[in-house]
């Protein structure tokens, strides 16, 4: 299990990757509308949430008293770490944002050790400052990152932190479910929620153009892969 558990997070990591290569390209061709991305791409992932639901939906009914508090918090911290990403690709180019993001491992630990009262592992340890030294020198070549950004990703960083937490509780509260049914399940109700969000702001900050929407759609497609990767990984 733990081979699958790495292997999920590196296709992630990939995964993500690549949405923020999509984000770039779609901020250069549109002259930097990144919040109409962010509009455009969660509605479509919505859509897509709301037509799998269906499919992977269990027979018993959910423990919404255990399941509503995680699936809030993770909801909500992640749209707070969406905007500070956004706001960091405004100075800084994704090649160099994607590391940056490693901090939230000082922040996860942290509440491994305060919260969980749980140990890490010195090979945990080990790992986690490898990938510091890593965003330090990734940070520092080429010159340093715009003070904005740094800012952006330090928050963002935390708030992801806080979204990672409680997708682990979230994928947990479900109880005796099938594992996969219990990741898939967590990752559309959250994509769900942003979906119908974002729709709410589509009289604002929506295109009635078909390109804005076909250009949106490969960072919904990199993101949604991602997250789902990313919480089969947690569980």
């Amino acid at each position: 299990m733990l081979i699958v558990g790495i292997g999920l997070g590196l296709g992630a990591a990939f995964s993500q990757s690549s949405a923020y290569v999509a984000t770039r390209h779609f901020t250069h061709a549109r002259r930097g509308r990144r919040r109409q991305l962010l509009v455009l791409a969660h509605t479509l992932m919505g859509l897509v949430s709301v037509l799998v639901l269906p499919w992977v939906w269990p027979r018993d009914p959910l423990p919404w008293a255990q399941v509503f508090q995680p699936l809030i918090l993770s909801a909500g911290f992640y749209l707070l770490g969406q905007i500070c990403l956004l706001l960091a690709l405004r100075h800084a180019e994704p090649s160099r944002v994607s590391p940056m993001l490693a901090f939230k491992l000082v922040v996860l630990a942290g509440l491994t050790i305060l919260v969980a009262r749980d140990t890490i592992h010195p090979l945990q340890w080990l790992a986690i400052a490898l990938c510091l030294t890593g965003t330090v020198a990734l940070n520092y070549s080429g010159g340093t990152n715009h003070p904005k950004a740094a800012a952006a990703i330090t928050i963002g960083c935390i708030v992801y932190a806080l979204s990672d937490w409680n997708i682990g509780r979230l994928v947990h509260s479900f109880g005796q479910m099938e594992s996969w049914r219990a990741f898939v399940l967590a990752t559309l109700l959250c994509y769900a929620i942003f979906g119908a969000l974002s729709a709410c702001l589509l009289p604002w900050m929506g295109s009635r153009q078909a390109g804005d929407w076909l250009g949106a759609a490969p960072f919904a497609g990199a993101w949604l892969t991602a997250m789902m990767l990313l919480f089969s990984c947690f569980g």
